[in-house]
């Protein structure tokens, strides 16, 4: 073992590779200076290497390769460049690998994976992009990855969540996006900050949003088509009705609607939505009588004196707020029971999305139950 305790300047003396026998060799927190030296290969019996704070220059010796017997290898915080070495994962003993706080740059490389019995790898504060490897999800005893402060760009490898052990993953202050893994139960949000787009099921960070496949676009085709011919049908009938009772029996416009305001509502949508718009004077918040996480719903007393539930979705997005609109639509087409509230019809405005139904005078069943 060599161990200095002191400050030692100038560069690594090349004496110290004729030394095949020495297992450890540790000269830390110096002021050393300068390259390493690739005869670095020569210490065959190296088990510890630890050249950390310092202020070395140039690359890492691809020569450290043949230290077959090399355990733990420490080059952190230094002024080394280049790529990492292919042939670092040759040291298939490696146990823990620290080459942040340097000038590294490129990728990292897919045979990294091959280093089974690595269970701590930090490359942060470095230079390196690229997309992040899958082979990363062979290291099955990583317990400990840091690859923040970096330019890595792409998503997260799904093969990360084959890493059972792995319980640290800090990622932060690079260009990643794409959902993060599942199962770190004691997951941290600094480990995901500052990237493109990452997102998932973790405290701090939105949730991923999937795109409607073909199948649910082709879905959502029909139900709007459905909904076209049912309110086609609708408009016909009320065409109809509207005809042939003005023909039998000709009476007050004002009389009509008072007896049946449906009937003008069927015929003319312009009549529903200026009706509800006056009812709740331009949905006023005194007209409100309850909130929820998708809209909130407003008391409409009409002319006639009939009242009802006119229930207003948020407008958080055009794209939430069509796939709310016609999923609600798509459940109340479907059902049919008596203890499920009316719904008599409902309306989408440039700036409104609405749905019309029986006013409950007794409140929600939340307000029943609280």
């Amino acid at each position: 073992m060599w161990i200095f305790e002191t400050l030692v300047n100038g560069t690594i003396p090349s004496e110290l590779s004729k030394l095949t026998n020495l297992r450890d060799l540790r000269l830390h927190k110096n002021r050393l200076n300068g390259e390493i030296s690739p005869e670095i290969g020569n210490m065959r019996n190296l088990y510890w290497l630890d050249l950390s704070g310092n202020q070395l220059s140039g690359r890492v010796p691809s020569e450290i390769g043949r230290l077959n017997d090399l355990q733990f290898l420490d080059l952190s915080t230094n002024q080394l460049n280049g790529t990492i070495p292919r042939e670092l994962a040759e040291c298939q003993k490696l146990i823990s690998v620290k080459l942040n706080d340097n000038n590294l740059t490129g990728n990292l490389l897919g045979v990294i994976g091959s280093m089974a019995n690595l269970a701590g790898l930090d490359l942060s504060k470095n230079n390196l992009n690229g997309s992040l490897p899958p082979e990363l999800g062979n290291l099955n005893m990583l317990g400990s990855l840091n690859l923040s402060h970096n330019r890595f760009s792409g998503v997260l490898p799904s093969s990360i969540e084959r890493m059972k052990r792995l319980v640290i993953l800090d990622v932060s202050y690079n260009n990643l996006e794409g959902p993060v893994p599942k199962g770190f139960q004691n997951a941290s949000v600094s480990w995901f900050i500052h990237n493109m787009g990452l997102c998932g099921d973790y405290i701090g960070l939105p949730p991923c949003y999937s795109p409607p496949t073909h199948n649910s676009r082709k879905k959502h085709q029909k139900i709007v088509i459905a909904i076209g011919i049912l309110l086609l049908a609708s408009v016909l009938s009320g065409i109809t009705i509207f005809y042939i009772r003005r023909k039998r029996k000709p009476e007050d416009t004002s009389t009509t609607i008072g007896r049946d305001v449906f009937s003008i509502w069927n015929f003319d949508g312009r009549i529903v939505f200026d009706d509800i718009i006056n009812a709740t004077e331009n949905f006023d918040e005194k007209y409100c009588v309850g909130a929820g996480g998708c809209g909130s719903v407003y008391r409409a007393q009409i002319q006639t004196g009939r009242v009802f539930a006119v229930k207003m979705l948020h407008s958080s997005g055009e794209m939430v707020d069509d796939a709310t609109f016609c999923h609600e639509i798509e459940i109340l087409m479907k059902i049919r029971h008596r203890n499920i509230v009316k719904l008599y019809g409902f309306c989408s405005h440039r700036r409104f999305k609405i749905f019309v139904y029986d006013y409950i005078e007794r409140g929600s069943l939340a307000t029943v139950l609280r």
